[in-house]
């Protein structure tokens, strides 16, 4: 293979080229791209016995010629592929994680409505309870009795809350609305109507 092959700007006649530069500018490529050549597509340089790899390096012009005809039936390394494998994991893992996340926080959200809910028949039913237990308080502070059968007098129909109490039936209905009536005679109109009784017979 001739250079212009190889580089058609290259305007140098060596056979051998010294130093990273030098190769690069033969190749028309810069010295970090031959580099890489070097290690991953083993571009021939060579260096001195017993040097490291950042040594001064020296290649010669057929061998380079050699390495570029045979680099366009050259496999691609493995390695190369190995990135791109690891990215889609990576990117598979990645969606798999949104889809979970996202699920958690429908499921979050179901059960703050739900919470929420129960906080207010929660709310609502302990407002009943406070209803009922002052509602209790005061009957039993008034020392009247408001359900069941209430004794009534048939003659001036007073009800009696208490043996010692009894008051009339229009001050009583209004407050005690769940309260059935029966009828008696309580003691002073029992008394009044047996001297009436006597009095008349």
């Amino acid at each position: 293979m001739d250079r212009q092959r190889v580089n058609g700007k290259y305007a140098g006649d060596r056979e051998v080229f010294s130093g990273w530069k030098t190769i690069a500018q033969y190749l028309g490529k810069t010295v970090r791209t031959v580099q890489r050549y070097e290690r991953d597509l083993r571009l021939p340089v060579r260096r001195p016995a017993n040097k490291n790899r950042g040594a001064s390096v020296i290649a010669t012009k057929s061998e380079i010629d050699r390495w570029v005809r045979s680099a366009s039936m050259r496999w691609r390394p493995e390695m190369a592929k190995a990135p791109l494998d690891v990215a889609e994991c990576e990117v598979e893992r990645l969606s798999k994680a949104v889809v979970q996340m996202r699920a958690l926080c429908n499921e979050a959200r179901r059960l703050k409505c739900e919470f929420s809910e129960s906080r207010k028949t929660f709310s609502h039913q302990m407002q009943l309870i406070r209803t009922a237990l002052a509602s209790g308080k005061a009957q039993k502070s008034n020392g009247i009795q408001t359900r069941g059968v209430q004794l009534t007098c048939s003659y001036c129909k007073k009800i009696e809350t208490n043996p010692q109490t009894r008051i009339e039936l229009e001050n009583y209905a209004p407050r005690h609305n769940h309260a059935e009536f029966n009828h008696g005679v309580c003691p002073d109109c029992l008394q009044s109507e047996t001297d009436r009784m006597k009095v008349s017979t």
